[in-house]
């Protein structure tokens, strides 16, 4: 037999070389985690398209596209990717959701399934998304270019506005009663108070696909899906109900330039961002929640719009008046009365979002960002009763006395059948008079603009301070000049009287009444 020899005769006998090698490769750990992690970091850092944020976790790939938002995510049975967006609508979103499946079903099919094939599935998954994307955004581009700049046009509104009113404002405006004119259509939309808005829709979409079939399907008509309003699945009622409604807010004029810059507001709340600014306080009562109220019915939000704002007719009295045109989230409705819900701060019942009235005709929400104004609607009477409303000043002036404070000029009194000279030019000076007067605010003939001034009043005479505009007054002037100091492309129509608290400008003082 031969001899035993021991450990240290054994390594003795081994070249040197051949020993240091073995004492490295006992002393050395490889960690191919960061070798793996290394690979892929630098396989995006040099091939991730621009503008793409990548962040990652133990159990998450992530890519952030600003509107878009891709995942790779690990779970229990496998890999999964997932595509959310709260700008994005679902039927742009479902192609790229499709397609993202597809590649990863592609990934894991292959014959190699290493680091360097799940890096190009990381990257094909960026590309893809930043793809969908880019498509989305320039479809949205081209629905945005006005076709008639001369002048509004209901039909030529960009459709964009479209999904946050889910119908265009043409239809809208053709469901307005006879008895009332549309003297103007303001858009007043803001992209902070719509991509607040946006956002509050996924999340009550989100809340909504928790709750259980039974329970969405008790708050849709059966009729609407007869007639295929409504995909009669969870994920259809879910987004039938979170989509936006089109519901119509009265509030006094005064009001209206703080709605249009801060979006409406809670009552308690500070107006605006001084933490000395007053706060919004109950003005109607509060009958079915401390909320923010809205109807889809124009007739019932007109009853609001006049100078009380507290249900009256005073709005029918105005020769014209203001109205908002909102989208608003509704979610999962609950209808109450004035019993339960008097007063009351938040809804009644846990799981729903909202309030409607027993009548149907007043939609309450608590969370600001479910509701978001849109447009700003210029009403009168029409044409009849405005015409009819100025006869009735002519032959009664003590009726416009007491609204001036200042002394009214000598009346020269024709009788209707006198036909002299001097009548005949009198009563053409009078109506001349009340077309320029009232012309601005949308009434009068919208010609013979040209004047020849004969005789000038004595400036007390002529200045005149009563009327709801004239606090806007300096406001529009402001406006006027900042406008024509600004360049050919950041123009608006000068008529869009909500531009400047829309806008945002620091020089303007807004409602010092509300």
């Amino acid at each position: 037999m031969p001899d035993c020899h021991d450990d240290d005769e054994f390594e003795e006998r081994l070249p040197e070389d051949h020993n240091e090698d073995a004492a490295s490769s006992r002393s050395r750990f490889i960690d191919h985690a960061s070798q793996a992690a290394q690979l892929l970091n630098n396989l995006l850092e040099q091939y991730l398209p621009l503008g793409i944020i990548s962040s990652c976790s133990q159990v998450r790939w992530q890519f952030d596209l600003e509107d878009v938002i891709a995942q790779v995510c690990r779970e229990s049975d496998g890999i999964s990717v997932y595509a959310s967006s709260a700008v994005v609508p679902r039927r742009h979103l479902d192609p790229l959701r499709q397609e993202l499946r597809v590649l990863l079903v592609q990934a894991l099919s292959a014959d190699t399934w290493n680091t360097l094939s799940f890096g190009i599935f990381l990257l094909q998954t960026a590309e893809t998304a930043a793809g969908h994307l880019q498509a989305w955004r320039e479809h949205e581009r081209a629905a945005r270019k006005l076709k008639a700049p001369n002048g509004w046009d209901s039909g030529a509104v960009s459709s964009w506005q479209d999904f946050v009113l889910g119908q265009p404002i043409a239809k809208i405006i053709s469901n307005i009663p006879d008895e009332l004119r549309v003297i103007h259509v303001e858009p007043v939309f803001r992209a902070d108070l719509v991509k607040r808005f946006l956002r509050r829709r996924q999340v009550v979409e989100g809340e909504l696909m928790k709750c259980s079939y039974e329970q969405l399907r008790k708050c849709i008509n059966r009729q609407d899906v007869r007639e295929g309003k409504v995909e009669d699945t969870l994920e259809g009622i879910a987004e039938y109900l979170s989509a936006p409604r089109v519901t119509f807010h009265g509030a006094p004029k005064s009001v209206m330039a703080s709605i249009v810059r801060y979006g409406f507001i809670l009552p308690g709340e500070r107006i605006g961002k001084d933490m000395n600014a007053a706060k919004l306080e109950v003005r109607c009562g509060a009958s079915y929640g401390v909320g923010i109220y809205s109807s889809p019915s124009l007739d019932y939000a007109c009853m609001y719009a006049g100078a009380h704002g507290r249900g009256s007719n005073d709005a029918y009295r105005s020769p014209s008046f203001r109205v908002v045109v909102c989208a608003t989230i509704m979610g999962r409705p609950l209808q109450v009365n004035r019993e339960q819900a008097y007063r009351s701060e938040g809804v009644f019942r846990e799981g729903a979002h909202s309030h409607v009235s027993p009548n149907g005709l007043e939609y309450i929400v608590f969370d600001k960002a479910q509701i978001v104004p849109c447009y700003v609607l210029h009403l009168d009477l029409g044409a009849e009763r405005a015409r009819a409303h100025f006869d009735a000043m002519r032959r009664n002036p003590t009726q416009l006395l007491s609204k001036t404070k200042a002394k009214a000029r000598g009346q020269t009194k024709f009788a209707p059948t006198d036909d002299c000279p001097a009548a005949v030019v009198a009563k053409k000076a009078a109506l001349k008079a009340a077309a320029t007067k009232w012309f601005p605010y949308g009434f009068g003939s919208a010609t013979g603009t040209n004047f020849v001034i004969e005789d000038i009043a004595p400036v007390d005479d002529d200045e005149e301070d009563y009327g709801d505009f004239q606090a806007m007054r300096v406001e529009q002037e402001l406006e006027v000049q900042q406008k024509m100091e600004r360049s050919a492309d950041e123009k608006v129509s000068w008529f869009d009287e909500y531009q400047t608290a829309r806008e945002t400008w620091g020089s303007v003082k807004i409602g010092d009444d509300i």
